[in-house]
């Protein structure tokens, strides 16, 4: 909350990032750790845990979000989606992904709704 309330020139400057956090870090963290460019993001393997037949977390903890949650979410619909996927009817698509984690955000925060 504390550096989204910051003006934009504490968190950007000269086209270098977490600029507040990298000042602060500056007599801790190396230059070279600090100022590196060759980062690189990476995927989630979501849709093989999604389509792994042995383990069928993932699927359930979509399906207690939908439990969870039934004034966002309809179970019924989200299993029929689902089975939809896994038969190969529809695509693979993120959405999964997003419903699991933000299940997992809300009873991590006790957000109310």
């Amino acid at each position: 909350e504390f550096t989204l309330s910051l003006p934009n020139e504490f968190k950007t400057y000269r086209g270098s990032t977490k600029r507040v956090l990298k000042t602060a870090m500056a007599e801790i963290v190396p230059e070279v750790v600090l100022n590196r460019m060759d980062k690189k993001g990476f995927a989630t393997p979501e849709e093989k845990w999604f389509r792994n037949p042995k383990e069928s977390s993932f699927r359930d903890q979509v399906l207690q979000v939908a439990k969870d949650f039934p004034q966002i979410f309809s179970e019924k619909g989200l299993a029929r989606e689902m089975d939809a996927v896994l038969s190969h009817q529809k695509p693979y698509t993120h959405v999964f992904w997003r419903i699991l984690t933000f299940g997992i955000w809300i009873r991590t925060f006790g957000v109310e709704l």
